[in-house]
């Protein structure tokens, strides 16, 4: 199965849907689908990385950490992130992002926050699949 995410119709807020061979492709995935819904598709160059760690109880929760972290990357200081490498080690997750400063771009979207609504995560018989709903 190849890597990658669609965005999936819905009412209120920002549906996703990532895919991977292995679940850590779904946290990289999740980056990509966040940076292009939130620079609308304008080009976010790799000038900076930050680095962080995040733990969840399951992978959901792991999931919802991990967003957590992306949104108060991009609110707190400035950074948005266009790519990911990530370690996926027993519901805990080493992360090194790669983006830019998002006051650099013109006219970025806004996400309040991740959610558990519609959140799943799992395995299938050609990879990974999770799906999330971001509050905007």
């Amino acid at each position: 199965m190849k890597a990658g995410f669609e965005f999936i119709e819905h009412t209120a807020d920002i549906k996703l849907r990532m895919y991977g061979e292995r679940a850590e492709h779904l946290f990289v995935e999740a980056v990509h689908a966040f940076c292009a819904y939130v620079a609308k598709g304008k080009r976010i160059q790799k000038k900076e990385r930050k680095e962080f760690s995040v733990e969840g109880v399951d992978m959901q929760d792991l999931m919802y950490s991990f967003l957590d972290e992306i949104i108060y990357l991009l609110d707190a200081e400035d950074f948005i992130a266009v790519d990911a490498a990530v370690i996926l080690k027993d519901n805990r997750i080493q992360a090194i992002v790669y983006g830019d400063k998002a006051s650099s771009y013109n006219g970025m979207s806004h996400v309040k926050a991740a959610t558990y609504a519609d959140m799943y995560i799992r395995q299938t018989d050609k990879g990974w699949e999770a799906q999330v709903v971001l509050d905007v």
